[in-house]
C-alpha cells in the first residue's frame, strides 16, 4: 500500500501514531478471519440440510420430472422438508450471532449489537425475513439437483455427493445442463427457467452462495458498528448511557472520531469517496462500504493541552 497521508486540523487533533494505524489494520483482519471461518461453518450447515433433503426426496421416490418443493405435490416430504430447513434458519442466526458478537467480550455490548444486528436486511426487511427468503432459493436450487440427478438415475449416494460438491455451482452439475436441455418437461422451478433466478439484480444464481455473502456482511457490519460509541436507554431513568469497551478507545484519551483509510490496491471509487475523517457522529455506518471493503478506520483522539 502507498504511504499514508491524514490530513487533519492539528489545533484540535492528535496526529495518529503508527501504532494506531496497526491496531487498525489489525481489527480489519481479525474481522476477516472471522468473516472467512463463519462462512465456513455456514457451508457446513447448508451440506447437512443438503444431505437430509436428498434423502427425503429418495425415500419418497417421486417422479423427478413432477418433483416440485410445494404441500400440493406430497404433503408429507414437504413436512419433512420444511422442518430441515426451520431448523437450518435457526442454526444459521444462532451462529451468526455468537461468531458476529466475538468481536467483544462486554455483555452489554453484546446485547446492544445483537439487538441492532436483529434490524438489519434488505428491502425493508430483518434479518431473519431477509435470511430466510435467501434460504427459500437454496430450497429451489436443490429441488432443482435433485430432479435433474434422479432423472439421470444417480443413486443416493452419488446424488449426495455431488451436489454437496457443488453447493456454490448447482447449474453446472452435467445432470442439471442436461435437463435445461429438455426444461419443459420438468416442474422444478429453477429447471424452467433454467437456472435463472427472476428479479435478483446483485444476487448469486446460487441460493448458498446468497446465504454465505449475506452471513459474511452482516458480520463485518457489526464488528464495524463495535467501533462506533454505542449507547443505550436506561430503563429506570430514560436517559442514554454509554456502553463501554470501544476496542479503540484509551482510557486516558478522548475519542473524537476516525479517519477512514483504504485496505487494498484493488481500484475502487466507492471506497476512494469513503475515505477521510469522519466525527464519531459521522462515522456511523460508514463502513464497510461494500460487501468486500476492506478499508479500516483508524482512531482519532482529541489534541492534548498543557
Amino acid at each position: 500500500m502507498p504511504t499514508l497521508n491524514i490530513s487533519l486540523d492539528t489545533s484540535k487533533y492528535r496526529t495518529p501514531t503508527q501504532k494506531d494505524v496497526l491496531a487498525a489494520k489489525e481489527y480489519v483482519l481479525q474481522r476477516e478471519e472471522a468473516a472467512t471461518s463463519l462462512s465456513s461453518k455456514i457451508d457446513a450447515l447448508l451440506m447437512i440440510a443438503v444431505e437430509k433433503i436428498v434423502q427425503i426426496c429418495y425415500k419418497y421416490n417421486v417422479d423427478p420430472q413432477l418433483l416440485i418443493f410445494d404441500y400440493d405435490f406430497n404433503e408429507d416430504m414437504m413436512e419433512e422438508i420444511a422442518a430441515v430447513m426451520d431448523e437450518l434458519e435457526d442454526e444459521i442466526l444462532d451462529m451468526l450471532r455468537d461468531e458476529a458478537t466475538s468481536c467483544t467480550k462486554n455483555p452489554k455490548r453484546i446485547n446492544w449489537l445483537i439487538a441492532w444486528m436483529a434490524l438489519l436486511g434488505k428491502n425493508k426487511r430483518n434479518l431473519r425475513q431477509t435470511l430466510h427468503i435467501y434460504l427459500q432459493k437454496f430450497m429451489k436450487d436443490i429441488e432443482a439437483a435433485v430432479a435433474a440427478v434422479k432423472y439421470a438415475e444417480y443413486d443416493l449416494s452419488r446424488a449426495v455427493t455431488t451436489i454437496k460438491t457443488h453447493l456454490h455451482t448447482i447449474y453446472t452439475i452435467p445432470a442439471v445442463y442436461a435437463a435445461f436441455k429438455i426444461s419443459d418437461q420438468f416442474k422444478a422451478t429453477y429447471i424452467l427457467s433454467k437456472g435463472v433466478q427472476q428479479g435478483a439484480v446483485g444476487l448469486s444464481n446460487n441460493g448458498s452462495t446468497n446465504v454465505v455473502n449475506m452471513c459474511r456482511t452482516t458480520l463485518q457490519m457489526v464488528w464495524m458498528k463495535n467501533t462506533e460509541t454505542l449507547t443505550q436507554t436506561n430503563e429506570e431513568t430514560d436517559e442514554e448511557e454509554v456502553i463501554p469497551d470501544n476496542p479503540f478507545t484509551q482510557e486516558e484519551e478522548v475519542l473524537v472520531g476516525y479517519y477512514v483509510a483504504r485496505g487494498s490496491n484493488f481500484p475502487c471509487q466507492v471506497c476512494d469517496d469513503a475515505c477521510g475523517f469522519y466525527l464519531l457522529q459521522q462515522y456511523r455506518g460508514v463502513l464497510p462500504v461494500h460487501p468486500h471493503c476492506q478499508c479500516y478506520a483508524i482512531p482519532i483522539y482529541e489534541l492534548k493541552t498543557t
